[in-house]
């Protein structure tokens, strides 16, 4: 048997209400006890037994827990806000309906679910990508199946030749960028592959590590592996955005194995969420000797944010927003 019912504006209040009340309930709790209790929920509450769609929506509660956690994504302020507030309520048997009600006791914790993933599903969605991203089999430049199908996108260039209008922009402050915000001048038959801003998701820089790249040891200097990061993020939100860019934030950045002098290094950014104004890269760093046959191996993984600035006063302005195939 089916059952469907619609929910009236008045009852979206009494749901809001409810969230406020939650929200308070908890305002001097730390994170970490919210999120126990929501762990705990999970682990206590009959959702074996619930219905099929109660079920689904509250074991979403764990991938929003995940999310909440991960150091390397970084969630957003706002949303990790949300996401609180619903782990707050989700937390409480005593809200709308309380949970020990035969049947229907969940329901309106999968409605509250229900409620948020819609305001947030691009962020849900941009959290999949990013992990999809940084999954440890994944060879560098190996895209997942993109739904909108192959995206053109501008062949590699090597990071000191693609950060030097950076640098070049930074020391002369107003000098004017090239136009849709293009690294290097395209040629004429290229302009439409490299300079439309909205449409480049990923970019990859590949390139030797020289020997002035590594310290005593005969490795790469970390902040030099945090300068390539740095140089395929600023070359990848230029791209999407179409104008100058700043970096605002590293989140997460993980040291898992050295590079060596000569190694082949791929440096991937891959675009993952946007804001209004800002654009949040998941950046792989892999490296193998070119030498010898192989998979690449993950050096460095991190989430890189940019925000695209006005070049006439240098304010925030709004960037392409990330659609989803």
């Amino acid at each position: 048997m089916k059952i469907s019912f619609e929910l009236e504006p008045g009852d979206i209040d009494r749901f809001h209400e409810a969230l406020a009340r939650a929200e308070r309930r908890v305002a001097c709790a730390e994170e970490c006890d919210i999120v126990a209790a929501a762990r705990h929920g999970l682990e206590t509450l009959p959702i074996a037994t619930a219905p099929g769609y109660i079920r689904r929506r509250i074991l979403e509660v764990q991938g929003l827990i995940d999310m909440l956690e991960d150091e390397a994504w970084a969630l957003p302020q706002v949303e990790r806000a949300e996401v609180l507030r619903l782990l707050a309520y989700f937390s409480d048997p005593e809200d709308l309906i309380p949970d020990d009600v035969a049947v229907i006791g969940l329901l309106d914790d999968a409605i509250m679910l229900e409620l948020l993933m819609r305001r947030i599903r691009h962020v849900v969605g941009a959290y999949a990508d990013f992990c999809r991203a940084r999954r440890p089999g994944r060879r560098a430049g190996q895209r997942h199946p993109d739904p909108a199908g192959p995206r053109s996108g501008p062949p590699p260039r090597p990071p000191a030749r693609a950060h030097a209008p950076a640098r070049r922009a930074r020391r002369a402050g107003r000098r004017r960028r090239p136009r849709h915000g293009c690294l290097n001048p395209p040629r004429r038959d290229a302009a439409r592959s490299r300079c439309m801003s909205g449409e480049q998701r990923e970019l990859t820089f590949r390139f030797l590590a020289e020997p002035t790249d590594v310290n005593y040891g005969g490795k790469v200097h970390g902040g030099v592996v945090m300068k390539w990061i740095d140089q395929v993020g600023y070359a990848a939100a230029v791209g999407w955005s179409g104008h100058y860019s700043v970096t605002v934030a590293v989140g997460g950045i993980r040291f898992v194995s050295p590079i060596h002098t000569s190694d082949l290094v791929t440096v991937t950014a891959k675009l993952v969420y946007t804001g209004t104004s800002s654009m949040h890269f998941a950046v792989g760093v892999r490296a193998r000797d070119p030498m010898q046959d192989g998979n690449d191996r993950l050096c460095t993984h991190c989430v890189i944010v940019f925000v695209a600035l006005d070049q006439a006063d240098g304010r925030p302005t709004p960037v392409p927003p990330q659609t989803r195939g």
